[in-house]
């Protein structure tokens, strides 16, 4: 039985999409050369290996233990009919690299067009389509099986407005903890890719169906395509400046806002502050504790300080 994949465009004018029906019966992942490209042989190209199609779902496709030694590959569909290739790549406004055992979106792309992931190593890939608001999208999943460094979560989180727009949050993709110190939307949701309404791409709040309104220093539970409908709005208090410390720990499922402890990524200042607080596993503190040891940073100069 012949496989359909449908091919998607991004239009330049927004989020349209357009639709092109191609015949791709084998699905191949190219591991990239020393410099960053892959090459032809014969009718195929260099080290390119097969994935294999899923007797379930025609459109899902699977391959183990890819070595990736530079960290880029590409990815092709062949028609046998016609022998014509096509390549796939991500669309224009998706993260780059490619986050690791989260979905990424892909259209058509020029031939021999590479893709870039975070980390050198051997990989696991899942390519399927996934139908989001009405139209369908090629995903590909890399999950790393032997990697250095060993990351395990995107780069970067984006808080994220019902118009697009967004403040990001920089992270660490190897323990999947986020912070930033900046001006929260008035309503928001909290995607690894840019985008408001594609649920593929959010950590929803796992108790709510449509809003949730945050308070300072309250942990609110999310998970990865839980509550992808509902969004984050403030509460009605007025705030002594338009900046808050936002933080978000993946492992342990919360998002955090003007918590006691911001986990420890840049220069975040204490509001209304220049000196800085850490306790002595290195974490951040707002403000320093009423009862402990700490250490107090100010101009440059480190003091171990005692609380009582």
């Amino acid at each position: 039985m012949k496989n359909t994949f449908v091919i998607i465009t991004l239009l330049t004018a927004g989020m349209g999409i357009t639709a092109n029906a191609s015949d791709a019966h084998k699905l191949y992942i190219i591991p990239a050369n020393a410099e960053g490209k892959v090459e032809k042989e014969g009718a195929g190209y260099k080290g390119q290996i097969q994935m294999v199609q899923d007797p379930t779902d025609e459109n899902r496709y699977t391959v183990s233990n890819v070595a990736v030694g530079n960290g880029s590959f590409a990815i092709y569909g062949i028609n046998e009919d016609s022998g014509h290739a096509t390549f796939y790549g991500s669309l224009s406004w998706a993260v780059t690299p490619l986050p690791v055992n989260y979905p990424s979106p892909l259209s058509i792309a020029p031939d021999g067009l590479t893709i870039k992931l975070p980390a050198s190593g051997t990989y696991d890939f899942e390519f399927y389509d996934r139908d989001i608001s009405g139209n369908p999208y090629h995903m590909l999943v890399p999950r790393p099986v032997n990697v250095e460094p060993d990351v395990k979560y995107p780069e970067k989180l984006y808080l994220v407005t019902s118009d697009d727009k967004y403040v990001d949050l920089d992270g660490n993709p190897l323990t999947g903890i986020y912070q930033g110190n900046v001006n929260v939307p008035e309503d928001f949701r909290i995607p690894y890719e840019p985008k408001f309404d594609i649920d593929a791409f959010i950590f929803g709040p796992t108790t709510a169906a449509d809003k949730v309104v945050w308070h300072d220093n309250e942990k609110i539970n999310i998970a990865y395509t839980k509550g992808t409908d509902a969004v984050f709005e403030s509460d009605s208090q007025e705030r002594e400046s338009g900046d808050s410390n936002v933080a978000v720990n993946l492992p342990e499922g919360y998002i955090l806002i003007n918590g006691d402890v911001v986990l420890g990524l840049g220069d975040v200042q204490a509001k209304n502050s220049t000196v800085k607080y850490y306790n002595l596993s290195g974490l951040r503190l707002t403000t320093p504790p009423e009862n402990g040891i700490y250490i107090r940073i100010e101009d440059g100069r480190a003091t171990k300080q005692l609380a009582r």
